[in-house]
């Protein structure tokens, strides 16, 4: 076994004994083992998957079917600690997901990989990595989980597990997507930040009126920060509720109107180098043509704490 461009590369007799300790797994009788009390398979299990995450047979569809196929028979999904070790920052839910990242499963497999996460303990912590590797597959292929009737069968038990309601989401029933959608808009203890990666990173339509209301005041004043998301917002039909609040808000901030058009921004006086931080190229291009923002902007560069970065952006694109 050697080391090649930071990846274990596998000889033949290596990967031959990695089939045979999988082979073996599969073929225990036991079909299912108390992981909590006794680690003995789990902590077998695990270093493996973590051994052929760094090797060259991360992508190999044969092994990585073994690995699913050992998380399912030993129930390997109902251990509550799922640590690799105190210092990796792994748990056996995020290597299995980079698994399904580098080596798709098909909709069959994805589907019982997925199933067990409904039987994991409702207090337990829930995999939401793990279980977004394996609806972003299930999303592609329009699979909806018609079996789930209700958000109770979802096995959630509060606040905690936003991100995994968010994960599930597009795999959902219209029924279960609006009850999961209302369950998080009203998550009161969760802070603008949780809304944001909800709608960035799960693709929930979460913003409605309520929400916007709730949080305006944490945006205000700070449009710089939450431009991106108001204008996203503003361009999805499916918030379409609270169109007609962020244009109001646009109309009150020199800065949302800004970025609503770089281009056609007429007040050039108003413009900050800091806004142009945030500006596609060619608008860019064509603001930074204006001798006073030319100037403002070279000035930020040894003054401002983001001149770095806007020098970095002056050079590439002026």
């Amino acid at each position: 076994m050697g080391c090649a461009n930071s990846r274990l590369t596998l000889s033949e007799d290596a990967l031959e004994f990695v089939r045979l300790l999988l082979d073996n797994l599969l073929a225990n009788e036991e079909k299912s083992i108390d992981v909590i009390a006794n680690q003995k398979y789990f902590d077998v299990f695990q270093n493996l998957v973590f051994l052929l995450l760094n090797a060259n047979v991360a992508h190999n569809e044969e092994i990585n079917g073994k690995i699913y196929d050992i998380f399912i028979k030993y129930k390997l999904f109902n251990c509550k600690n799922t640590l690799f070790s105190p210092d990796s920052g792994y748990n056996l839910f995020e290597l299995l997901g980079l698994c399904i990242k580098r080596n798709m499963p098909t909709q069959e497999i994805a589907v019982r990989l997925l199933a067990p996460i409904f039987q994991r303990e409702k207090t337990w912590w829930k995999p939401d990595s793990y279980v977004k590797s394996i609806t972003d597959i299930l999303a592609k292929e329009d699979f909806i989980l018609e079996d789930i009737h209700d958000i109770s069968q979802l096995n959630y038990s509060g606040t905690s597990d936003w991100a995994y309601l968010s994960a599930l989401y597009p795999i959902l029933s219209l029924k279960v997507k609006e009850q999961v959608l209302v369950y998080l808009q009203n998550m009161v203890s969760l802070g603008y930040y949780f809304f944001a990666q909800i709608y960035n990173i799960y693709g929930v339509p979460v913003f409605n009126v309520g929400v916007y209301e709730r949080y305006k005041s944490t945006i205000f004043g700070r449009e710089l920060y939450y431009s991106n998301l108001l204008l996203k917002v503003r361009t999805d039909e499916r918030c379409s509720s609270v169109h007609d609040k962020i244009d109001d808000f646009i109309a009150e901030s020199e800065y949302m109107k800004f970025a609503s058009n770089p281009s056609s921004y007429k007040e050039i006086g108003n413009i900050e180098p800091e806004w142009l931080l945030h500006c596609e190229e060619e608008d860019f291009k064509k603001i930074i043509r204006y001798d006073s923002i030319n100037k403002k902007v070279k000035n930020s560069f040894y003054k401002d704490w983001f001149g770095d970065r806007l020098k970095k952006k002056f050079l590439m694109y002026a």
